[in-house]
């Protein structure tokens, strides 16, 4: 049990288990947070930190305040292109008492050259063990849904189940990390195949995430995508 148990901490809790395992290195973005658009009117407030690490490319813990009232934790730990890992992602949206929760370990292409049986496989049975969580499931639509796992979740929940949320982020981090720390590069052809593979999951995020879209509004098409790739992929 986790003695914070709120999904407003989410951040606190990730980074502090991260930096038990990797050191981080702080990122110098080009477009430093915070940050409020104009186009918002001063409304919404983008805030966060971004670090990369022997093991990570980017590690973004990013929070938007919108006018005060409600607010989003997001959470994207990319490992470098040589190890051909997966990437861990996590969103929560918080209104009052309500939250939408999302997470999963995303591969990123190549779907058809890897075997993550074992790995979706353990995901599966810890998410198993949270079915009351799951009693408002959640879907998403769009081409975006090509880069989730069989093991995503996405959840609408209420704050007396932070406890079980939060647990559950412990028990899928733990294993994320228990990946990455147990992964050799890749050298030659395989690390060529792992590039592209990245740059087709990085374009796909681009045109079809939500949270590349809002950065599109927020900043216009240029300003965005520029944002997208600072942050998320190290371009």
């Amino acid at each position: 049990m986790d003695t914070l148990a709120r999904l407003e901490d989410i951040h606190h809790i990730a980074l502090e288990k991260l930096q038990k395992r990797f050191p981080l290195t702080a990122v110098n973005l080009k477009h430093p947070m915070p940050e409020r658009p104009l186009r918002a009117l001063g409304l919404i407030k983008l805030d966060g930190k971004a670090f990369s690490s022997n093991e990570f490319s980017r590690v973004v813990l990013m929070n938007i305040a919108i006018a005060f009232v409600s607010g989003v934790r997001s959470i994207f730990l990319c490992p470098r292109v040589e190890l051909d890992l997966p990437v861990f992602s996590s969103e929560v949206i918080l209104t009052g008492n309500s939250r939408t929760f999302f997470l999963d370990v995303q591969r990123r292409g190549g779907y058809d050259r890897h075997d993550d049986t074992e790995l979706y496989n353990r995901l599966i049975a810890i998410k198993d063990r949270y079915g009351t969580l799951f009693a408002n499931a959640k879907a998403h639509g769009g081409e975006i849904v090509k880069t989730f796992s069989k093991a995503a979740c996405y959840v609408k929940t209420k704050k007396a189940q932070d406890e079980q949320a939060i647990n559950l982020f412990h028990e899928y981090l733990d294993l994320f990390l228990e990946v990455v720390h147990q992964a050799q590069p890749l050298t030659g052809e395989a690390l060529e195949r792992a590039r592209r593979d990245y740059d087709s999951y990085a374009n796909t995020l681009i045109d079809h995430d939500p949270a590349a879209q809002v950065f599109k509004v927020l900043f216009g098409k240029r300003g965005g995508v520029e944002r997208t790739l600072d942050l998320f992929f190290a371009c």
